[in-house]
């Protein structure tokens, strides 16, 4: 068997373990050594736990609300998914918020592996409870939604996502937005870019002329 379906096979039986086709994550009876072990087996809460994985990797953190709005589902089955990536996958970690809700989740080192291993994700934010500041976290939690709102309207248009901390990276000076995304345009194959930035408080026209000049 090759691909990456026969590596983790492989990987599973080195471990001794088998799967659980049904649910895409290592069967709860059969522990591998590594908890952020996770099967590349299609299924309907596999993709679940895919794109939950893959928001905390690109935003570093997020709450049950941001879960609710990205797969569309009620409170009871976010935290059932929730519930199964921190306390028996192992591949989330929660943190108080120090607000409501009152709990948070962000990858775990089992986590961030098991992103680059399925390659869910191609920026794994560097974030650790450690760094979450109670201030910024609205902030932080709207621009998700935003993320999973343009990537939902645009559909199959939506060719990428670039956070302000990468920007900051690619660019030494002058104002830097809170993301950027991509559009494709058309049949000719070229790429629209799109700034985002979210602004909780209204700033005077002067002050946007000036910082984007």
């Amino acid at each position: 068997m090759t691909g990456r379906w026969g590596l983790i096979q492989n990987r599973a039986a080195r471990a001794g373990c088998g799967s659980d086709t049904t649910s895409g994550i290592l069967s709860p009876g059969s522990r591998p050594r590594d908890p952020g072990f996770i099967v590349a087996e299609r299924g309907r809460n596999s993709q679940r736990h895919r794109r939950i994985l893959e928001l905390a990797a690109k935003f570093g953190y997020i709450s049950i609300r941001e879960v609710e709005y990205l797969l569309g589902c009620d409170t009871m089955t976010a935290v059932h998914r929730l519930h199964y990536l921190t306390n028996k996958a192992r591949v989330l970690t929660r943190f108080e918020s120090q607000l409501f809700p009152t709990h948070f989740y962000c990858l775990t080192p089992h986590g961030r592996r098991a992103v680059r291993d399925l390659a869910l994700c191609d920026e794994i934010r560097d974030f650790t409870p450690s760094k979450y500041r109670p201030m910024w976290q609205n902030h932080d939690r709207l621009l998700i939604k935003c993320f999973i709102a343009f990537r939902r309207a645009f559909g199959e248009r939506f060719a990428g996502w670039t956070s302000e901390l990468q920007l900051r990276r690619e660019q030494f000076r002058g104002r830097v937005v809170d993301g950027e995304f991509f559009l494709r345009d058309g049949g000719d194959g070229g790429l629209l870019k799109c700034w985002v930035e979210l602004e909780l408080t209204l700033k005077s026209p002067a002050r946007y002329r000036s910082q984007f000049k």
